[in-house]
């Protein structure tokens, strides 16, 4: 008595449906339909026509990629058998430019009251950091971790017939940062 079993040579069919779930300027991530097939044994993921690895699943995140470069996909399914089918069409993926330029600070005002207020704008969401004081050495600090274009500070406490110096640091949510030049204003008697 013997047993033996045959092969078969019927490759699974064509994923479909392949799609970006998410792309940075260093990463990607494709999702696809599953095969109906109850014999899958893997999925095979091209980049640019060169497989890259297998997955037993219907989601790939590929993160050895450039910056700025466009990328093309493609999913085959690969049975028990080691049979391939038919690879996916192709799905281009561009990934973003990678962030590197530091926000600009414009429109740099101070309006002095009862205290003295600092605003100014950035050319993109950024956190900021405000060195001041007395002298060049400017040993205070306010700062604010939440991301806007506008910003302001109110300084309180001055004392009169002082003048003041201050420079403003902005960096963005990719940490590029920038700073103004030092900058001053006297607060007076009658402000």
């Amino acid at each position: 008595n013997s047993t033996f079993t045959t092969k078969h040579s019927t490759p699974p069919g064509q994923v479909k449906n392949v799609k970006i779930k998410s792309a940075t300027d260093s990463l990607v991530t494709i999702t696809w339909d599953k095969l109906n097939e109850s014999d899958i044994k893997h999925y095979v993921i091209y980049r640019n026509n060169v497989k890259i690895t297998t997955t037993n699943k219907t989601e790939y995140s590929d993160s050895t990629l450039q910056s700025g470069t466009t990328y093309f996909y493609q999913i085959s399914g690969y049975d028990l058998d080691q049979n391939e089918g038919q690879k996916s069409s192709s799905l281009f993926a561009k990934l973003l430019t990678k962030d590197t330029s530091a926000p600009t600070i414009s429109n740099i005002v101070v309006t002095k009251g009862d205290a003295a207020s600092i605003s100014w704008q950035t050319s993109e969401k950024s956190t900021y950091l405000l060195d001041w004081g007395k002298t060049q050495s400017m040993i205070n600090k306010a700062n604010s971790s939440n991301t806007s274009t506008a910003h302001k500070v109110v300084l309180t406490s001055l004392e009169k017939l002082n003048t003041y110096y201050f420079k403003i640091t902005a960096c963005d949510e990719k940490k590029n940062c920038a700073s103004s030049s030092v900058q001053q204003f006297f607060f007076g008697a009658d402000n």
